[in-house]
């Protein structure tokens, strides 16, 4: 009987990421700190960044369990993106004992500050850099998981997705699915104004199964990773 190997695309991002770490009682100082060295950016973006760091004590262990439920001959791909895009481990990963170990000391620094990941999100560039990964995948069963705000905001100077945009990705996307069973779910962090998922579902193809969940709190976030 032919074993059908699966493969796996984490994609993970936020609006900020600047001190990236889970506010408790000893380390509340940091969003202190920030307010007092950057008092506009705090002002802006104040709220969306002390809702993105509640989830790190949910994401961190949810993605490592997840890794280690994982089989031998599984393909495994993370990727941050913000104002860049970065890959786990140089890319892909096959699962083994060893590559278990390594993305679990990986997923630790998901949130971390990089001074690439942080400032804007991207969502062409994102779109681009999942075309870009599925070129090379070699299993036939895949799953991406994103979870973001899903906020369209590039860096100055990069290309804002737009409809046209959305239909050349869609176009690409649909030639990756040929000969591939895809499964797409966008987890949407919750933020303050407008979103744009529903822009980045129009880059969709139907192949990819596409479903979106709205992360209303980290309980609902742990239990959606039970789940599945």
């Amino acid at each position: 009987m032919k074993i059908a190997y699966r493969i796996f695309i984490f994609i993970i991002g936020w609006l900020l990421l600047i001190y990236s770490s889970v506010v408790t009682a000893q380390n509340s100082s940091s969003l202190d700190l920030l307010k007092k060295d950057y008092p506009l950016l705090m002002e802006k973006f104040g709220d969306e960044l002390k809702t993105q760091n509640k989830y790190e004590s949910i994401v961190v262990p949810a993605m490592s369990q997840f890794v280690e439920s994982l089989t031998d001959g599984d393909n495994v791909n993370i990727i941050r993106f913000g104002t860049e895009a970065k890959v786990s481990l140089g890319g892909f990963s096959d699962i083994t004992a060893e590559t278990k170990t390594a993305l679990k000391q990986y997923i630790q620094t998901l949130y971390k500050k990089d001074v690439d990941l942080y400032s804007n999100t991207d969502l062409n560039l994102l779109l681009e850099e999942i075309n870009k990964q599925l070129q090379i995948q070699k299993n036939n069963l895949t799953f991406i998981f994103i979870l973001t705000d899903f906020i369209n905001d590039p860096a100055k100077g990069k290309a804002l997705l737009s409809d046209q945009l959305c239909d050349t990705h869609r176009s690409h996307l649909k030639a990756r699915a040929i000969g591939h069973s895809m499964y797409m779910y966008a987890l949407q962090l919750p933020v303050i104004g407008n979103n744009h998922l529903g822009l980045f579902r129009k880059a969709i193809p139907e192949d990819f199964h596409f479903e979106e969940f709205s992360i209303t709190s980290p309980t609902a976030l742990k239990n959606w990773f039970d789940r599945k």
